[in-house]
């Protein structure tokens, strides 16, 4: 077993990049690396986590042995673009706010500190 802690730690960096899909298991976008010397296994992230994926489970929607493939046959492939995310609509300046608003806090009259006097004996 070939020891992979080097690729996790750098993030598949010196890896070529396959492809950017989406892991139909974890419902993650990942991004597949075919690790030099190896063909049977590719290293996937999705930002946050790493790990070793078998080519012939073919848990993304691409075909990962056929890359390898054209990969190993010298032709040139093409990354897709990542998957875009679906962006989030602000919150109206009309709307109340979702939070409950905090009571203003009463100030109290300060009195002034009074200094002790000691006793001299």
């Amino acid at each position: 077993m070939a020891n992979y802690k080097y690729y996790f730690g750098n993030g598949f960096a010196g890896c070529k990049l396959l492809a950017h899909t989406r892991d139909v298991y974890r419902e993650r976008d990942v991004r597949v690396f075919m690790i030099p010397g190896e063909f049977d296994v590719v290293g996937v992230t999705d930002g946050t986590d790493c790990w070793i994926a078998p080519v012939a489970a073919d848990p993304f929607r691409v075909n990962v042995a056929d890359l390898i493939r054209r990969v190993r046959a010298g032709e040139p492939i093409t990354v897709s673009e990542p998957p875009k995310r679906p962006r989030r609509a602000l919150i109206d300046e009309a709307q109340p706010s979702p939070r409950p608003m905090r009571r203003a806090l009463v100030e109290e009259p300060q009195v002034p500190k009074q200094r002790r006097k000691l006793l001299e004996v």
